[in-house]
């Protein structure tokens, strides 16, 4: 074992520490949708340094060998991850496994490839980044509207939390007469405590309205209750919730603003959560939502 192999052995540990390090510790100052899958498709990056080390240390090496090796050290860097806050997932195992190709491909020893793997880099890790990136322009282009199934920025920043048997689905194929020939988001409730449909991040500064508009359609014979729900930014469990009922048919349900002011000062709140569900009870059932806005 020569010396340059022991320092170039040291230099590879070092990368990898610190890589480690920083994908379990290094946290975005701002949590939001960009952020978190940015933090995610990190381990492209990562990934292609590691592998770039460890074919650095021995370069004549059988590429078999380097896989088992990053390879391993994937596998690793999701155990650690059972001792952290972030949680393990296939998910980031796929994306280092991304990371890997893109560097035993184009940044073998012989040959490097570096304008070629920076860029396929940047690209691989942007992917789902850009399409929330994108998703928060289109959706200030369209505010007041805080949803509408024909916008697919607010598609991409909605999530349906309705429990694992639920159903969902954007569809033109409906009885809604208000909203035919236009898209809506239909959801059956599934069997969970509190079935229901999450707009994210929505813009936040809700200051020159007067009320929330939700126009939705109860697809059952009876009543269902519906709750709108809403969380302030800067107060942590700061909330409020407005019980409703949805008649059968179409519905135009509405909260007034004034009621939305900051319990701690009276300022009208900035908004970072807006909620529509319902109860267990009522799992099975189907809503079709067309638009959410403000005026």
């Amino acid at each position: 074992m020569t010396r340059a192999w022991s320092v170039r052995a040291a230099v590879v540990a070092v990368v990898v520490v610190l890589a480690f390090l920083l994908q379990q510790f290094a946290q975005f100052p701002v949590h939001n949708a960009f952020t978190r899958s940015l933090s995610n498709f990190m381990h492209v990056p990562m990934f292609v340094v590691i592998t770039t080390a460890v074919m650095w240390l021995r370069p004549q090496q059988p590429l078999w060998l380097t896989l088992l090796i990053v390879g391993g050290l994937a596998l690793l860097s999701e155990a650690l991850q059972l001792f952290s806050s972030r949680q393990a997932s296939v998910a980031d195992l796929l994306l280092d496994a991304v990371g890997i190709t893109i560097a035993v491909n184009l940044l073998k020893p012989a040959r490097p490839r570096w304008l070629a793997a920076i860029l396929v880099t940047a690209v691989a890790t942007l992917s789902l980044p850009s399409v929330f990136l994108a998703a928060y322009a289109t959706q200030h282009l369209h505010f007041p509207t805080l949803f509408s199934a024909d916008v697919r920025a607010t598609r991409v920043l909605t999530s349906i939390e309705a429990g694992a048997d639920a159903s969902h689905s954007y569809t033109r194929e409906h009885n809604w007469s208000a909203y035919a020939g236009q898209p809506v988001l239909a959801v059956t409730w599934g069997n969970t405590r509190w079935p229901g449909i999450h707009i994210a991040e929505p813009v936040s500064h809700w200051h020159s309205y007067q009320r929330l508009r939700v126009e939705v359609f109860n697809a059952e014979s009876s009543a269902q209750p519906l709750t709108v729900g809403v969380r302030h930014r800067g107060f942590e469990g700061t909330a409020r919730y407005f019980p409703m009922n949805m008649q059968p048919g179409h519905n135009r349900l509405q909260v007034e603003l004034t009621r939305l002011a900051n319990q701690r000062d009276g300022t009208p709140a900035a908004i970072t959560h807006l909620m529509l569900y319902t109860t267990r009870p009522y799992a099975g059932q189907r809503i079709l939502l067309g638009r959410v806005w403000l005026e």
